[in-house]
C-alpha cells in the first residue's frame, strides 16, 4: 500500500478478535516505524510501554472511565505512549516560542506508529481518555520514565465483518488556504500583473494577479475607499475594465 492508501483503510477499531494474536515481529515493526518518526531536535521526548495480557487488562480497565473504551478490553495489545524531558535545545524552544513540542512529536509518533499497524494487516485506536496515575502505577513509570500518560493506542486484528466506514472529513477547500511566495508569483507571466499605481504597494505584492482576492482591511474612517478608489482608477487608465461594489 502506498500511504494514501494506508491512510483510507486506517481507522479507529472498536471491534477486536480478542483470541487471534499479534505476531511479534509486526510488534516489532511497528516499534521500529515509530522508533524512526520525526521530532523536535530530534529528542524523542516520549516512552512506550507494551502492554500485554493481564497488564493489558489493567489498562484496558483504566480507560474505561464513565463508561468510555468498553471495546479496549478485547485488544491484545496496549501501547502506553508517557512523556519524557525535553532535550535541551526543544526545551529552549517551546520556552521561547511558547510551542507545545512535546504534544506535537507525540502525535506524529502516533501517526507512524498507527499507519505502520495498518500496513501490517491490524487495526488500532488511540485513546486519550485514560487515568493516568492508574496507568503510571500499572507500567511502572517511575524514575527516569516518569511523565505523563498521554496515550493508550490498542492493537489488534480487528473482528471479522468490522467493516471500512466511509470518511467523513471537512472539504479541501475548508482546510486549505493557497498563498503563494514572491518566487511562485514570479513564475507567471509578469505582464498578467495589474499594477495598483502605488509604487511601494506594488513592490510589496507584485500588483494584483487575476483569480485572486486581494482584501483591503483597517479601521473605520482611516481611507479604505478613497484607496480603493484610487487603485481601481489607475488599473482603469490602463484600459482593463474595474468594477465597484459598495456595500
Amino acid at each position: 500500500m502506498n500511504f494514501y492508501e494506508i491512510a483510507q483503510n486506517r481507522q479507529s477499531c472498536r471491534s477486536y478478535d480478542a483470541a487471534r494474536p499479534v505476531e511479534e515481529e509486526k510488534i516489532a515493526a511497528i516499534l521500529e516505524t515509530a522508533r524512526i518518526a520525526p521530532s523536535a531536535c530530534n529528542g524523542q521526548p516520549y516512552h512506550f510501554s507494551v502492554c500485554r495480557g493481564e497488564t493489558a487488562k489493567a489498562v484496558a480497565k483504566a480507560c474505561m472511565g464513565m463508561g468510555m473504551n468498553k471495546f479496549a478490553a478485547e485488544a491484545p495489545i496496549l501501547i502506553v505512549i508517557s512523556e519524557e524531558a525535553y532535550v535541551k535545545t526543544a526545551a529552549l524552544g517551546a520556552k521561547v516560542k511558547g510551542n507545545d513540542y512535546r504534544s506535537i512529536d507525540i502525535g506524529i509518533v502516533s501517526a507512524y506508529l498507527t499507519a505502520e499497524a495498518t500496513a501490517q494487516g491490524l487495526s488500532t485506536c488511540i485513546l486519550g481518555w485514560l487515568d493516568d496515575a492508574e496507568i503510571r502505577e500499572i507500567c511502572g513509570l517511575t524514575g527516569a520514565v516518569s511523565g505523563a500518560v498521554r496515550l493508550v493506542i490498542t492493537l489488534g486484528y480487528a473482528k471479522e465483518g468490522d467493516k471500512l466506514r466511509p470518511k467523513k472529513r471537512k472539504e479541501m477547500d475548508e482546510l486549505v488556504l493557497q498563498a503563494f511566495d514572491s518566487t511562485e508569483r514570479l513564475s507567471r507571466s509578469e505582464s498578467a500583473y495589474l499594477q495598483t499605481g502605488i509604487v511601494d504597494l506594488d513592490r510589496a505584492i507584485d500588483g494584483f494577479f487575476p483569480g485572486e482576492m486581494t482584501i483591503l482591511g483597517a479601521r473605520p474612517a482611516v481611507g479604505k475607499s478613497a484607496m480603493a478608489a484610487f487603485i481601481g482608477s489607475n488599473i482603469a487608465r490602463t484600459g482593463k475594465q474595474v468594477g465597484v461594489c459598495s456595500l
